[in-house]
């Protein structure tokens, strides 16, 4: 049965990163749990989706881009994946970063979130 869990849990982070790319907000609760918690360089935390949804929607400065995911690991309630994001902000900055991500898993939803960065153009530009 975990084997099953941990193939629906990487499932479920792939699922993230292309409604994020694809910049289908309305579709993050299908991933993300009402009660998740999203922590990254730079902001606090956000917490409840209603809240993550409006830093999608209005605040965040990255206009467009892709994570290419090099690998995901998930066991039982718990994930993590890395890889490199390249896209463009607001202000038509390249961006070209590294990532890793740390997850908890409830209810068949990613609860937490966990994102750190690697800035490798020196750009400072703020994602």
């Amino acid at each position: 049965m975990e084997i099953k869990q941990n193939i629906a849990a990487k499932a479920l982070i792939i699922k993230m990163f292309q409604i994020i790319d694809g910049g289908e907000w309305r579709s993050l609760p299908s991933v993300l749990h009402f009660k998740v918690c999203y922590e990254r360089p730079g902001y606090e935390a956000f917490i409840g989706i209603d809240r993550l949804m409006e830093f999608y929607q209005i605040e965040r400065t990255i206009s467009s881009g892709t994570h290419l995911i090099e690998k995901v690991l998930c066991d039982g309630n718990y994930g993590a994946c890395w890889g490199r994001f390249t896209g463009r902000t607001k202000e038509n900055a390249y961006i070209d970063v590294l990532f890793s991500e740390a997850y908890d898993f409830e209810e068949e939803r990613i609860k937490m979130r966990r994102t750190y960065f690697h800035n490798t153009n020196n750009c400072g530009a703020r994602i």
